[in-house]
């Protein structure tokens, strides 16, 4: 508990609320799909392109936030 906390008091010196999605590198289906302004169906079925830039954890999806735009830029106008 006591290095929780320490991490707990290193997170709140950056000025920042980890919760806000703009700060995390990684975002599961409902922040990603919040972000495109797509529904969490779409977003969860987006995940099983090849290219996509998730990382599987048994059920857990995560979502390089950096690399979901470059993905986008790059597919744009595409059909899938």
């Amino acid at each position: 508990m006591k290095n929780w906390k320490l991490r707990n008091k290193d997170f709140s010196q950056l000025g920042g609320n980890m919760n806000n999605i703009d700060e995390k590198i990684g975002l599961n289906i409902k922040e990603a799909s919040r972000l495109m302004g797509i529904n969490e169906k779409l977003m969860s079925e987006l995940t099983h392109i090849k290219g996509f830039p998730c990382i599987k954890f048994k059920r857990r999806i995560v979502i390089n936030r950096l690399k979901l735009q470059e993905w986008f830029d790059k597919n744009s106008g595409r059909y899938f």
